[in-house]
């Protein structure tokens, strides 16, 4: 399946930043710090488990700290 790592993505961001630029900026940061690029996944771009594994960390790290 294809274009599940870009959903994924945007899930994150809209979840955590509710539509806070400076939110999700810091968001976006932290995925590139961790080698996760947003600009690089598209629709068609070919799922690869490890960075969708990574993603899920990434995403309990950030409700860790966004919903304590």
């Amino acid at each position: 399946m294809s274009g599940r790592t870009k959903l994924k993505i945007e899930a994150i961001l809209e979840k955590f930043s509710h539509g806070d630029i400076l939110v999700e900026r810091l968001i976006e940061t932290k995925l590139y710090v961790r080698g996760i690029r947003r600009e690089v996944f598209k629709e068609d771009t070919k799922d690869d488990p490890a960075i969708l594994m990574r993603l899920e960390q990434i995403e309990r790290e950030l409700e860790a700290v966004f919903f304590k």
